[in-house]
């Protein structure tokens, strides 16, 4: 072995006791450093990790913690300047990327229309510059809020300073989705029918973000909200699939889209109310005192009688 080699080891144990420091006491730091070291991005997937050391994501801390202190002690004999690599890579991430979790405590605070909001926001803008679409689809408010936390605490292509930016961005946005809301009035949680409908309409129309899967009529409002809020963010861009659609030649604003939505639905209930207008109808009396009686029996309107007996024959 060289002196320059020595050089270099020596340099690579001084960065790693450093590093071992720097993350003591620091839950969040660690964390952070094993979402790196256990990423698929360059340059932390140039090493060929043993099998007991491809993790994916542990929910529990002490876990995440043995991976990076296994890590940091070379454990599973990475070459040494492959070593050496990632050593410098992860102190420069800690140094210009890493931000604490209270920063991020402010959305505790706040409904699930903002987290599932966020939740596409991040999506739609993340895809728009340098990330790719996240293939996690929140299951319920909590998972999309946790969800939102994890998406920027785990960013390390962005600097401190531009997710502190971003963060202000989210806030200074949400204040004027709220400023805007109050002109869509059907847009609230007793309008389930509506709600449904409208997630009938964007799903036919390939609207829908591909990051929802909504389950329930709550997460069906929440997604509509979210769908809706995030829209003027160019969508050929999260769905080239859209653009490329030939019936889909332009794609509509948010106000466009708020208009259609509107129109579909107006047209839906016209003809409900039209299938519903009532009729009279003449019949002898003992027909009449019959179907009375059999309404009496059944303890059911005599509207609702003449419905069953007209559905069964169908």
């Amino acid at each position: 072995m060289t002196a320059d080699n020595n050089w270099d080891d020596a340099r690579t144990k001084l960065k790693v006791k450093s590093l071992k420091r720097e993350l003591s006491g620091n839950n969040d730091a660690t964390e952070f450093a094993f979402y790196l070291l256990s990423n698929k991005c360059q340059p932390f997937n140039s090493v060929n990790y043993p099998e007991e050391m491809r993790v994916q994501y542990p929910l529990d801390f002490y876990l995440k913690k043995e991976f990076v202190v296994n890590f940091l002690n070379n454990e599973w004999n990475i070459p040494q300047i492959q070593f050496k690599e990632i050593i410098m890579s992860l102190q420069e991430a800690l140094r210009d990327s890493f931000i604490n979790k209270e920063q991020l405590s402010w959305l505790d605070s706040l409904q699930p229309e903002m987290w599932y909001w966020s939740w596409s926001y991040l999506q739609v803008h993340f895809i728009a510059t340098k990330y790719s679409a996240s293939t996690y689809k929140p299951s319920s408010p909590i998972e999309c809020l946790n969800a939102v936390k994890e998406e920027i605490f785990r960013d390390f292509k962005s600097s401190r300073l531009d997710k502190l930016k971003y963060i202000e961005d989210l806030k200074t946005n949400w204040s004027a989705v709220i400023a805007y809301h109050s002109r869509i009035d059907w847009l609230n949680k007793k309008n389930a029918v509506r709600h449904e409908d409208t997630w009938r309409y964007l799903c036919e129309h390939q609207y829908e973000p591909l990051h929802f899967q909504p389950m329930t009529q709550e997460e069906i409002y929440y997604c509509v909200f979210a769908t809706v809020y995030t829209w003027d963010i160019k969508l050929n861009k999260v769905r080239p699939d859209i653009a490329q659609n030939p019936k889909q030649k332009e794609l509509p604003s948010q106000t466009q889209l708020i208009s259609r939505i509107d129109k579909a639905w107006k047209q839906k209930e016209f003809r409900r109310q039209q299938s519903e207008k009532l009729v009279n109808i003449k019949v002898k009396r003992e027909i009449y005192d019959s179907l009375k009686a059999l309404a009496k029996a059944k303890g059911k309107p005599l509207k609702k009688i003449l419905e069953e007996l007209a559905l069964s024959e169908e």
